[in-house]
């Protein structure tokens, strides 16, 4: 099968099929871009709602932090934070971040959490964290 010669309207095409998807990405909020901003950092857990949380904070460059809900006790451990974070009535844990660079999140390690009855988890292997954009 034999190439066909580039024309005028092939190469607008072409243009147009690159151009397109660019656009599309560039409209896009999904991807952060680096500079100041908020995250809410939230606890997964497999049991559902929870009462406490006892995390630290790694890196990131974590300006401030209150809870989303409830109430959240911070101490600045050289870089690191440790935060305890109390639900009131059990729900989501979750933390409002004020960050100096929003595409540098920092690590989460979960060293406690309490149910909605004050007991302790046994096992936090099924934990997770996830960073999502303030609602507005």
């Amino acid at each position: 099968m034999p190439l066909e010669p580039v024309t005028p309207r092939r190469l607008r095409q072409g243009f147009l099929f690159l151009l397109l998807p660019a656009l599309l990405l560039a409209g896009c909020d999904s991807v952060d871009r680096s500079g100041p901003g908020e995250r809410i950092m939230a606890i997964v857990s497999p049991h559902g709602p929870e009462g406490a949380a006892v995390l630290r904070l790694i890196g990131g460059h974590v300006e401030e932090v209150e809870a989303a809900r409830g109430h959240a006790f911070v101490d600045r451990s050289g870089g690191d934070l440790v935060v305890v974070l109390v639900n009131a009535v059990a729900g989501e844990l979750a933390l409002r971040l004020l960050l100096d660079d929003v595409s540098r999140l920092p690590a989460a390690e979960l060293i406690q959490v309490a149910g909605p009855d004050n007991r302790l988890r046994d096992e936090l292997s099924a934990y997770g964290v996830t960073f999502r954009r303030p609602e507005r």
